[in-house]
């Protein structure tokens, strides 16, 4: 049987230098569980945790070895879960339900490979904390009155994808990294009331992304170093603001056949060149007061369905209002030659 289904209140419990193929530990009904998979312990499959009502808590801490891990926290459960070695095949997290929350922490010395799907939904809230290294394909997600929340002071190798950190129907989620992803890094959120607010603070070794579909709000920025970055909305507001340095491109598009979408883009850093562009229904605002450092020999260009003004600089700016109610508001403070 599973952990706590013979407890009636409290169990606290050790595993040393055990091999076993399946664990479940389960916390119900206001009870609380407390399990250390010791060092030179490894569970060869999987780890099954389940919390669920008020004032029940499951605490899970891994010094050893498991296969896949799995963790659901329901109707107004808490539950901690702290890896300090070794996650193999990835894992899957889900919290629910308001009142509910789950607190994630892989440590330093902690692994996970094979990726991990995250998601907070009905007004759980999820907190998860990455000091060590994470590789594999990458989930962040909040629904329904969900909240997520997801630092990174470590490394996150990003595989087949990139990291998505995701909120839609109502879901929020807040994003930032201290540390190192190499990978693409794609915030998003869908559909009225929804919020993803992200920061870079670190290296994003990829192209980091802000986008927002059908009335959501994306609010970031990067103070650290990436690639490249992108804003763009299809319905919907975002707001991107450069402090740090994009070695490429900083790319921005706004447009939606039927409600508005506004973009605004602030460089008060330094970025290589500048493309926007604004479409049906598309509000740009773009404001440089930083460094397009291009190659010398690349242009400004102001793009309108009937007209075009060029000049040499040495960065390059390029702005494309091209549908009816398509609108881009300039503002260049600073740009060097």
């Amino acid at each position: 049987r599973g952990l706590g289904d013979v407890y009636k209140r409290q169990l606290k419990v050790l595993f040393q230098n055990i091999g076993i193929e399946q664990l479940d530990a389960h916390a119900v009904n206001g009870k609380t569980i407390v399990v250390i998979l010791g060092s030179g312990s490894e569970i060869t499959d999987r780890v099954n945790v389940y919390a669920h009502g008020k004032d029940t808590n499951l605490s899970l801490t891994n010094e050893g070895k498991m296969g896949y891990l799995e963790a659901n926290v329901l109707d107004q459960a808490q539950a901690a879960i702290k890896n300090n070695e070794e996650i193999m095949r990835g894992m899957h997290n889900w919290v629910q339900d308001e009142g509910s929350r789950l607190e994630f922490v892989n440590d330093k010395e902690g692994r996970i490979t094979g990726g991990m799907d995250n998601g907070a939904g009905e007004k759980g809230e999820f907190v998860f904390t990455n000091n060590g290294t994470i590789s594999g394909e990458q989930f962040n997600g909040a629904f329904d009155g969900g909240m997520l929340k997801n630092t990174n002071n470590g490394t996150i190798n990003v595989t087949n994808d990139r990291l998505f950190n995701y909120a839609a129907d109502g879901g929020f989620v807040e994003s930032t990294n201290n540390g190192t992803i190499n990978g693409e890094v794609m915030n998003q959120a869908d559909h009225e009331g929804s919020r993803n607010v992200a920061a870079n603070n670190g290296t994003v070794n990829g192209q980091y992304e802000f986008y927002t579909g059908g009335g959501g709000e994306v609010s970031g920025e990067n103070n650290g170093t990436v690639n490249s970055l992108y804003a763009g909305a299809d319905g919907g507001r975002v707001s991107a603001v450069n402090n740090g340095k994009v070695k490429e491109e900083i790319r921005a598009d706004a447009s939606h056949e039927s409600m508005k979408a506004d973009v605004t883009v602030i460089n008060n850093g330094e970025a290589d060149r500048m493309y926007v562009s604004a479409g049906e229904n598309g509000m740009l605002n773009v404001e440089n007061n930083g460094r397009l450092t291009g190659d010398g020999k690349t242009w400004i260009t102001i793009e309108w369905e009937d007209g075009e003004f060029s000049r040499e600089l040495s960065g390059e700016l390029s702005i494309d209002v091209w549908d009816k109610g398509g609108t881009a508001n300039v503002t260049l403070s600073l740009i060097h030659i």
